[in-house]
């Protein structure tokens, strides 16, 4: 593999952990700290509150949260493997929460909440969070490299 094709897989050799801890780090951190927001605000009676945030913000973390985050980590030369799992953070914690919420009910004896499998919907995550990412990839890298072509024709 030449230089370019690492470089597009790996990114830039320099802060490589930074930006893995900074992007996909942050993003979970977010993400799991919208779900504790629903769940604290349920448990001291504010489901109104809940519910609506639930309605928004939720939404625009997993679907448009990994191609924002993933666009910004590939202008500041991150590379495909992070945009991975950028697109892969926001799913892990869906998946460990409604794999909580299920096993929760299934202690309890009772049927699982919702119309479809935990797994189902995981799975829908997943492809939706990693082709945002993906596409959040391709506009981060070609944004970097337009603006590095506009720079050198000024200069």
């Amino acid at each position: 593999m030449g230089t370019l094709g690492r470089r597009l897989l790996f990114g830039r050799e320099r802060n490589r952990r930074r930006r893995w801890t900074r992007f996909v780090g942050g993003l979970t951190a977010v993400v799991a700290t919208a779900f504790a927001l629903v769940f604290v605000a349920r448990a001291v009676g504010a489901g109104g509150f809940a519910n609506a945030f639930y309605a928004r913000m939720v939404p625009i973390l997993l679907f448009y949260g990994p191609g924002f985050v993933s666009a910004v980590a590939a202008f500041r030369h991150g590379g495909l493997l992070l945009s991975l799992a950028i697109g892969l953070a926001p799913v892990t914690v869906v998946g460990v929460v409604f794999g909580t919420v299920d096993l929760a009910a299934w202690l309890r004896g009772a049927v699982p909440p919702g119309d479809s499998p935990a797994w189902a919907l995981v799975l829908a995550y997943g492809v939706i969070c990693l082709t945002s990412a993906v596409v959040g990839f391709v506009a981060g890298t070609t944004a970097r490299w337009t603006s590095k072509m506009v720079a050198e024709r000024l200069d």
